[in-house]
C-alpha cells in the first residue's frame, strides 16, 4: 500500500491487502462485541497514515520508498542499544506476524527513547489495544495527546480505550476532540457511531455511520455497522441490503458474514442464514458466537443431526467460560432452549449482567437520578411497565385491558414502550387501559434518556416484561427505588441491580430460590395474567368446521401441540410419534414454521408424515378458536407451553405436562395449579406422559371426564378458575407491590427474601 511515497502492510491480522479499482487500499477488520453490532473499530491503517510522513522523513532506501531495515544493536534489535529507527520497523515485522506482545516491547523501547515522536506512542497504544491491554493503551494515547494535543488519532486511540474500558461518556467526549480536529476523520465517526449503538442510540449511531461513508464511500467498516445498527432498529429489509452489499466486497470478513447470517434469520430466511453461518465457520472456525448462532438457526430448522453433536460442544464452551469468568457466547434468552443446569442458566445471566452493569457505570455516574420518597403519604404507588413487545407479541396478548383494573387510589400505572407503534389493536386496547397520557413512546431513545424519563416522572416500581431482556441497561441505571423483573421471561436475570422477581410456588418452589439473583415474589395463583375473559368471549365452536379449516380428519382423535417448533426437542417428538405407531386414528396437530423446519420436521415423522398436520399461522383470536379442535394438549419438556397451555385450556382442551427442575420447565405445571385442586393430567415421568397422554387419546369416555372436569360448574365455571380470573389476579399483584414497596420503606432497601401469604414476598 502506497501512499507519500511509502510502502506499509498492514499489521498481521489486523487487516489483508485487497485489489481495488484504482489503487491498492487496506481492509480493515473488526472486534466484534456482540453478533448484532460491532461495537469497536479499531483503525490501523489511519494510524499509518498518521506516521507516514515521519517515517518517510526520518529513513528510506533510494527510490523505493522503503524505510531502511537496521541490524539492530545490543541486546537484541528492540534492546537498548539498538538503533530506534531498527526498533520501530522490528515491532511491525512482530506486529505482523500477531505478536502484539513483542510488538508492544519495541514500540515501548522506541518511545523510551524518542518520547518527542508522535508515532511510536500512536503504534504502541495501538497494538496495546490488539493485545486487550487497553489501560496501557490508554496511557500511551495519553502521551500521544501530549506531544500533539492536535493530534486527531492520539484523541481517536484514547477513545477507543476509554470505550473497551466501558468509560462511554468520556470515550464520546475523546471522539468528539478528535473530530474537532479533524471532522472527516472516519475512525472517530465509525467508532463514536459504535458507541452510541452500545448506548442504544441507534438513529444517533446511523447518523455517524453515514458521515463516515459520506466522507468515505468505500469505509467498510461504518457500512457494516450501519447495516448492524438497521437490524438492532428491527429495519430487518434495510439492514439485509446493506449488509449483502459488505459482504460480496468484502468476501473474506468474518464478522460481514456473521452478521448477515443474523439479519437473514431475523428476516426468516433459515437456509440462506444456515449457509451464511457455514461461510462464517470456514472464515473463523474457532469462533464460538458463529457456532453458536449456527447451531440456535438449526434448532428453528430441526436439523437435530447436526445440533445433537454441536450441543456438546456449545455446552462445553460455556461451561469453560463460565468457569475463566468470562462473558458467555450463549445468551440468557437462549440458555432457555437448552438443557443447561440450573447452575449454568443462573451463571450465564449473571455473567451479561455483569456486562452490562459494567458498560452502564460510568453512564450511571453522570446521571442525576433522584428517587422519589416513600412512602408515599396516601398517595397512589406509580409503577412503570417497559418493554419492547406492546405489538402484536404474546405478551400484549395477555395484557390487553388488564391496567385498567388496576385500583387509581392505589397503583397509577406508566407503560414505556421500546418498540415502534406496529398500530396493532393489541397496542391500541393497552393504551387505552392504561390512558394515552401514561402510556410513553421511547422506541429508539438511548437507554439514559429512558431512564431519565423514568425517573423524572417518579416511578416508584419499575417492572421489567421484556421478552429477550437485551435492555437490562436501562435497569442498570437504577431509575426507580424497586426494580421488578415478570411475566416473559421465565428465568433469572442475574443481575444485583434486579431487586425481585414474580413467580409463584408451582414455578419456582422454594428448592429452585438458590438458582435465582433476585429475591421471590409469590403471587397466590399462577404468577402469569391473561385477559381472554375480556379480549376472546367464549363461544361454543363449531369443531367438524374448524377441522374441515383446518385439514384435520373429522373422525380423528388429535393430539396437539402450538409451541414454536423450535421449542420441540427430539426426546419428546420419538415419545408423541411412539403414541401416533400406537394408535392408528391419531394425528398430530402443530403450527407450521414455513419452508425448511416445516420439511424437517415431516422427515423426521418418516412413514407417519401423513398423519402430521401444520397449521399456518392465524391472528390470535382465530388461534384460540381454533384450538378447541384439539382432543389434547401434549406439552414439551425444556421449554414448557405457557401461554399455548393456555390457549387450549380455554378452549376446553386438557393439557398433558411433565414438570422439571427450572422454572421455564414448570410453566404449564403453574398453569394447571391455577385451575384448582386434582388435575389429573400432571405426571412425573415420561413412561407417566406416555401411559396418561395414549389412555386420554384411546379412550373417549376417560377423554370426555378430564375435559368435563375443566367445565365443572359450566362455562362459568371454568372462567371463574383463579387462571382466568384477570381482576382477582391484579388485586393479588397489586398487593405485592403495595407489600414491597413497604418493606422498602421500612428497611431502607429493597424486601429481603420472606414468604407472607396470598400477596406474600418470597
Amino acid at each position: 500500500w502506497e501512499w507519500g511515497g511509502c510502502r506499509f502492510q498492514q499489521i498481521g491480522d489486523l487487516g489483508r491487502i485487497r485489489e481495488g479499482r484504482n489503487a491498492e487500499r487496506a481492509a480493515l477488520t473488526m472486534e466484534a462485541m456482540s453478533p448484532l453490532r460491532i461495537s469497536r473499530v479499531l483503525l490501523f491503517a489511519s494510524i499509518v497514515l498518521a506516521i507516514c510522513g515521519s517515517v518517510h522523513g526520518a529513513k528510506k532506501t533510494k527510490g523505493k520508498g522503503k524505510v531502511k531495515r537496521s541490524s539492530g544493536g545490543g541486546g537484541g534489535p528492540c534492546g537498548a542499544d539498538a538503533d530506534p529507527d531498527g526498533m520501530f520497523e522490528e515491532g511491525f515485522a512482530r506486529g505482523k506476524g500477531g505478536d502484539f506482545p513483542g510488538a508492544a516491547e519495541c514500540f515501548d523501547s522506541f518511545v523510551a527513547r524518542r518520547p518527542d515522536e508522535l508515532r511510536g506512542w500512536l503504534v504502541l497504544s495501538e497494538v496495546l489495544a490488539r493485545d486487550k491491554k487497553h489501560t496501557k493503551s490508554l496511557a500511551a494515547a495519553q502521551s500521544a495527546k501530549k506531544v500533539d494535543p492536535a493530534s486527531a488519532e492520539a484523541h481517536f486511540l484514547y477513545g477507543s480505550a476509554l470505550m473497551a474500558l466501558h468509560e462511554y461518556l468520556a470515550a464520546k467526549q475523546a471522539f468528539s476532540s478528535a473530530l474537532s480536529h479533524d471532522p472527516k476523520h472516519v475512525g472517530s465517526l465509525t467508532n463514536l457511531g459504535s458507541l452510541l449503538g452500545n448506548l442504544n442510540d441507534h438513529p444517533g449511531a446511523i447518523s455517524m455511520y453515514k458521515r463516515a461513508l459520506h466522507v468515505d464511500p468505500s469505509m467498510w467498516p461504518a457500512k457494516h455497522n450501519l447495516g448492524t445498527a438497521l437490524h438492532s432498529l428491527k429495519r430487518f429489509e434495510e439492514a439485509k441490503i446493506v449488509l449483502q452489499e459488505v459482504a460480496a466486497a468484502e468476501p473474506r470478513c468474518f464478522e460481514c458474514a456473521l452478521s448477515l447470517a443474523n439479519t437473514l434469520r431475523e428476516s426468516k430466511e433459515m437456509d440462506a442464514a444456515v449457509e451464511q453461518y457455514q461461510v462464517a465457520l470456514v472464515l473463523n472456525p474457532a469462533s464460538n458466537e458463529a457456532l453458536l448462532h449456527y447451531y440456535t438457526t438449526a434448532q428453528e430448522l430441526l436439523l437435530w443431526d447436526e445440533i445433537h453433536d454441536m450441543w456438546e460442544v456449545v455446552r462445553e464452551v460455556t461451561l469453560e467460560q463460565l468457569a475463566r469468568g468470562e462473558l458467555t457466547t450463549v445468551k440468557p434468552y437462549y440458555s432457555l432452549l437448552n438443557p443447561f443446569e440450573p447452575e449454568a442458566m443462573l451463571g450465564i445471566a449473571q455473567a451479561h449482567a455483569r456486562e452490562t452493569a459494567a458498560k452502564m457505570a460510568s453512564v450511571g455516574a453522570s446521571m442525576s437520578i433522584v428517587q422519589p420518597p416513600l412512602p408515599l403519604s396516601g398517595k397512589p404507588l406509580r409503577v412503570g411497565f417497559i418493554m419492547a413487545d406492546f405489538r402484536q407479541h404474546v405478551t400484549a396478548h395477555l395484557l390487553q385491558t388488564v391496567f385498567a383494573h388496576f385500583d387509581p387510589a392505589r397503583i397509577e400505572a406508566h407503560c414505556f414502550a421500546l418498540n415502534p407503534d406496529d398500530r396493532d389493536s393489541f397496542r391500541r386496547r393497552i393504551v387505552a387501559s392504561v390512558g394515552s397520557a401514561r402510556f410513553h413512546e421511547v422506541a429508539g431513545q438511548s437507554d439514559q434518556d429512558v431512564a431519565s424519563l423514568i425517573n423524572r416522572g417518579g416511578v416508584h416500581v419499575l417492572v421489567d416484561m421484556d421478552y429477550n431482556k437485551e435492555r437490562l441497561s436501562i435497569l442498570a441505571l437504577r431509575p426507580a427505588p424497586v426494580i421488578v423483573s415478570f411475566l416473559a421471561h421465565p428465568g433469572t436475570t442475574g443481575a444485583s441491580f434486579v431487586d425481585h422477581v414474580v413467580f409463584d410456588q408451582v414455578v419456582a418452589p422454594p428448592e429452585l430460590t438458590p438458582f435465582l439473583s433476585e429475591k421471590l415474589v409469590y403471587m397466590k395463583h399462577h404468577y402469569q395474567v391473561n385477559d381472554h375473559r375480556a379480549s376472546y368471549p367464549f363461544s361454543e365452536p363449531d369443531v367438524r368446521a374448524i377441522r374441515a379449516r383446518e385439514k384435520l380428519p373429522g373422525d380423528a382423535t388429535v393430539m396437539a401441540n402450538f409451541n414454536g417448533l423450535y421449542k420441540i426437542e427430539p426426546r419428546v417428538f420419538r415419545l408423541w410419534t411412539q403414541m401416533l405407531s400406537a394408535l392408528p386414528s391419531t394425528v398430530l396437530w402443530l403450527v407450521s414454521a414455513g419452508g425448511g423446519s416445516d420439511d424437517n420436521i415431516r422427515a423426521e415423522a418418516g412413514n407417519l408424515s401423513s398423519r402430521l398436520v401444520l397449521a399456518q399461522p392465524r391472528d390470535f383470536a382465530d388461534h384460540i378458536r381454533r384450538a378447541a379442535a384439539a382432543d389434547l394438549f401434549l406439552d414439551s419438556f425444556t421449554y414448557n407451553a405457557h401461554t399455548t397451555a393456555v390457549d387450549a385450556i380455554w378452549g376446553g382442551v386438557p393439557v398433558v405436562t411433565l414438570p422439571g427442575e427450572k422454572v421455564n420447565s414448570r410453566l404449564a405445571a403453574g398453569v394447571l395449579a391455577a385451575l384448582g385442586p386434582g388435575s389429573e393430567t400432571l405426571v412425573r415421568t415420561e413412561e407417566e406422559y406416555v401411559a396418561l397422554a395414549s389412555r386420554l387419546l384411546s379412550q373417549p369416555r376417560v377423554r370426555a371426564r378430564v375435559r368435563a372436569w375443566l367445565a365443572l360448574g359450566g362455562r362459568q365455571g371454568l372462567e371463574t378458575r383463579p387462571l382466568f380470573d384477570t381482576k382477582g389476579w391484579v388485586q393479588d399483584f397489586q398487593g405485592c407491590l403495595l407489600n414491597l414497596v413497604e418493606l422498602y420503606a421500612i428497611r431502607g432497601g429493597p424486601a429481603s427474601q420472606e414468604r407472607g401469604g396470598a400477596r406474600g414476598v418470597g
